[in-house]
Parts: structure tokens; C-alpha cells; sequence
């Protein structure tokens, strides 16, 4: 998302909060690249994590969730 639509490290957080304000009824899929949020975008990935939480949001791996 950074370097579209006005998209940069100081507003990515706001902006990512704000598309899952809404719970979607099959829920939300993050797809996390190590190589940028484990390390070079990592304090933006813990506020995301914290904006997700206060959202209501609940962190689950794709193989839990596609083969209970």
C-alpha cells in the first residue's frame, strides 16, 4: 500500500484501521511479508496489531480457519 494513493509510513496505520472498521462477514486477510513489517515497518505492524484489537479483531491463521 505504501507509494499508492497517497499512501506513505506516517498515514499506512490510519489507513488500513479505517478498511477494517467494519467486520466483513468472512473477515479480514493481512498478508504479512517479513522482510518489511518483521523489521523495517515492524513498530507500524505493533500499532496496527493494537488498532486491530481495540477494533474487535482477532488474530487466527489461515489454517485454522479454511480447514477447522
Amino acid at each position: 500500500m505504501i507509494g499508492l494513493d497517497g499512501v506513505n509510513a506516517g498515514n499506512v496505520v490510519d489507513r488500513l484501521l479505517e478498511m477494517t472498521q467494519e467486520h466483513a462477514p468472512s473477515g479480514h486477510v493481512f498478508t504479512l511479508h517479513a522482510e518489511l513489517e518483521g523489521m523495517k515497518f515492524a513498530p507500524l505492524f505493533e500499532q496496527l496489531l493494537d488498532g486491530w484489537r481495540a477494533q474487535g479483531h482477532e488474530r487466527s491463521r489461515s489454517a485454522t480457519t479454511w480447514n477447522p
